[in-house]
């Protein structure tokens, strides 16, 4: 009997598990995009692939796989099937991070004088999670000025998404691969830790100027 289902997501559902302080991420086969066009850094659901949910489960597992051997804190805890995976139960912090390394996506179309791919390491960005606004940007002093983060806490995360674009870039860059940019999320059990998923549909990766699709990634990255 497959695990009751306690939220319905667009990429991955959440699942009720028999062991204690633990969930369940099912992937699903939805493709996310922009108006009716396929974007990983898009909201809604443009389109669904067969065996896409399988191989951003295998993604997914070897990116957290990568960051438990740079010894960073997640919430990753075993792979359950094909299509899912067991983490641990955290409380999340209602805002996405994200670091950039090349210029792409929502940041080109905010910047358009700067050329595609254009080298911005270092830069970082905080959305509010608000699919229905398109998750809009906010400042860190507007983040830490609305009780979202505190501005300990606002430090501690600055300092675990160093380590992580850190851990991604070297390990992309081990496969001749360039990280581009990812969204990232964390959530405190107690102490802050990488929460979510940090697959395909959160991590942009480039082999030279081609933004690799999933079939790519999945060949390159899990073999």
């Amino acid at each position: 009997m497959s695990p009751p289902v306690l939220y319905v997501g667009k990429t991955k559902d959440v699942l009720s598990l028999p062991h204690s302080g633990h969930l369940g991420f099912r992937f699903k086969d939805n493709i996310l995009g922009r108006a009716g066009v396929p974007d990983s850094g898009g909201n809604e659901i443009v389109g669904r692939k067969a065996g896409k949910g399988r191989m951003a489960c295998a993604i997914a597992c070897r990116v957290f796989e990568r960051l438990r051997a740079a010894r960073i804190d997640t919430h990753f805890v075993d792979r359950l099937s094909d299509d899912s995976i067991m983490v641990l139960k955290a409380e999340p912090i209602r805002i996405e991070f994200i670091s950039r390394e090349l210029a792409c996506g929502s940041y080109l179309r905010r910047h358009p004088e700067v050329p595609r791919l254009s080298p911005i390491p270092g830069t970082r960005e905080l959305t509010l999670k608000d699919d229905a606004r398109d998750d809009p940007l906010i400042s860190e002093a507007d983040a830490v000025g609305r009780g979202l983060i505190s501005a300990c806490e606002l430090a501690a995360v600055r300092a675990i998404l160093d380590r992580v674009t850190q851990a991604l870039t070297d390990f992309f860059q081990s496969i001749n691969l360039r990280l581009a940019d990812f969204k990232l999320e964390v959530g405190h059990r107690p102490d802050l830790i990488v929460i979510d998923d940090l697959g395909y549909d959160n991590i942009r990766v480039f082999r030279g100027d081609h933004l690799l699709e999933i079939e790519e990634l999945h060949r390159l990255v899990v073999g």
